[in-house]
């Protein structure tokens, strides 16, 4: 039989141990040199942890509070800079976590038209209490007053959007098939009769009575409709909802002096909250048949409001919200109130203002947008409100702002000002 490895056992030898008599002398002294070293080795464990845990001047990415309830941070990214408010960074983060993590649960909660809550009277609660005076939170009548302000009637096509979600999620053209209007004709005319009674304020309407007072009004005649198709819901701000909740967390977080940060969203609305400054740069992207191209930079300083509609998605979320057929035809979801059809008068557009809020440029910008044809003419009376635009049409980036500074021009583009 030959060797094992435990045959091996005694190649290395080990020498004998040898006893060593420890002195007795100087025990006292001894011992206080152990303490010592054990306060010098908790200290630097403390150090190091603390040291780990410090929070420095500088901008960082806010996250909401790892404990907090449902809210809707995941469709935003949140920076800010800390420290220049003179506050202790590691005291600001803190309680900039809390306001923020507020914040995000309670637009959540107000334009969630998916789930009730206990005590707040949000879209779901709404569509589910017809005809009844309620009053709901004043960030939701502010929206509601934007809405009925702009003549803005796209929340009423409410019963088109779940169809459009079908879409966006289908895995295969005949999947889509069953949820794209342009391909099937039955669904075609029921999304014509959702878009009639959507543009009818005698069928559907958000009546506001005051002191955050509402009443969703739906008539008999939508009642007994809704009631045959199984509907549920009859108002929801969809794509739309972005640009109202940035719009609140922006002001939530100034009016409790928190001036020093930007927040944006995944689908294409931007808030620099920022008095002073600070330099920025945005990318302006274009769509030339399916593939998108990085046109340019817009550059600009300090405060400002951005609205970016596009209609070819942009970043995995977005996979939610488009849908390419096999054909390459894209579907998104700027729904046309003239019959329900999702539509664009261009590839994409963006308009921006300091004045403004991102509600308010969308609500100037969808009759614009979301139409068969571009109004280049009324794209340039918007510089009347302080809101400019910036878009292309064949081969040039045009733009209402005289001021605009533009780097990184693609050679595939040439600037055209379009200015008064």
């Amino acid at each position: 039989m030959g060797r094992t490895a435990r045959d091996n056992r005694d190649t290395f030898r080990v020498k004998p141990v040898e006893k060593i008599e420890l002195s007795e002398k100087h025990i006292k002294f001894r011992f206080i040199l152990v303490i010592l070293f054990a306060i010098i080795g908790i200290g630097l464990l403390v150090y190091t942890a603390f040291s780990h845990l410090a929070v420095h001047s500088g901008w960082e990415t806010i996250a909401v509070s790892s404990s907090a309830e449902m809210n809707c941070s995941k469709d935003f990214v949140f920076q800010y800079h800390l420290g220049v408010s003179g506050v202790s960074p590691t005291v600001e983060k803190k309680t900039l976590v809390t306001a923020y993590t507020a914040a995000t649960v309670k637009a959540y909660q107000l334009f969630n038209n998916d789930a009730a809550f206990s005590d707040v009277r949000n879209v779901f609660y709404l569509n589910h209490h017809p005809n009844e005076i309620v009053t709901v939170d004043e960030v939701l009548y502010h929206a509601f007053e934007q809405l009925d302000e702009a003549g803005n009637r796209l929340i009423y096509l409410s019963p088109l959007y779940g169809q459009y979600d079908n879409l966006f999620t289908s895995q295969n053209d005949t999947e889509a098939f069953q949820f794209d209007p342009y391909l099937n004709e039955e669904l075609a005319l029921w999304f014509g009769e959702i878009a009639d009674f959507a543009k009818n304020p005698e069928d559907v309407e958000i009546r506001l009575l005051g002191d955050n007072q509402v009443e969703l009004f739906v008539s008999e005649r939508y009642l007994d409709y809704a009631k045959d198709y199984m509907m549920e819901s009859f108002i929801d701000f969809y794509w739309m909802k972005n640009a109202f909740i940035i719009d609140y967390l922006a002001q939530e977080l100034s009016a409790q002096g928190f001036l020093y940060g930007n927040l944006s969203s995944y689908d294409g609305f931007t808030r620099n909250m920022e008095p002073d400054g600070e330099e920025y740069a945005f990318h302006l992207y274009d769509r030339w048949d399916n593939t998108v191209y990085t046109a340019a930079t817009m550059n600009y300083n300090g405060r400002k409001s951005i609205v970016y509609l596009r209609d070819y998605p942009m970043n995995s979320v977005d996979s939610w919200h488009y849908y390419e057929a096999a054909d390459g035809r894209i579907s998104f979801p700027y729904v046309d109130i003239a019959d329900g059809f999702d539509r664009c008068s261009l590839h994409n557009i963006v308009g921006y203002s300091v004045d403004a809020g991102c509600s308010e440029i969308l609500m100037k910008l969808i009759p614009l947008y979301v139409t068969e044809k571009f109004d280049a003419d009324a794209a340039l009376q918007l510089c009347t409100d302080n809101i400019f635009v910036v878009y292309f049409e064949q081969g040039e980036l045009c733009y209402t702002d005289k001021d605009l500074r533009l780097t990184d021009l693609d050679n595939l583009y040439k600037e055209r000002k379009c200015v008064k």
